[in-house]
């Protein structure tokens, strides 16, 4: 991890007077794509998916998809994707506005 402030922060309370070895399960976001070398880790699908809805709404249908079409698609894989990871975690199904 970075030291550019998106690191996630754990406070341990009371203190620790001593040494412990911590496991913590956790998620944290990957860094921005930046440069040329740098590496996708979320699923490549819901990204081309919007690339090219957004492309369509910026160059105009070409005869296939409309570019409303496409964001609903680029909607459905995204919410799909969703769906499969909020099943590695039961821990994550309540989200509330904050």
């Amino acid at each position: 991890m970075g030291n550019d402030g998106t690191d996630s922060k754990i406070e341990i309370f009371p203190t620790p007077d001593s040494s412990y070895t911590l496991k913590v399960n956790g998620s944290f976001p990957p860094a921005s794509l930046s440069a040329d070398a740098d590496v996708l880790t979320a699923p490549s699908e819901p990204v081309i998916a919007g690339a090219f809805a957004r492309a369509l709404v910026e160059r105009g249908e070409d005869g296939g998809l409309s570019s409303s079409e496409a964001y609903s698609v680029f909607k459905s894989v995204l919410s799909d994707y969703i769906a499969l990871e909020s099943t590695h975690s039961d821990s994550n199904d309540c989200w509330v506005a904050v």
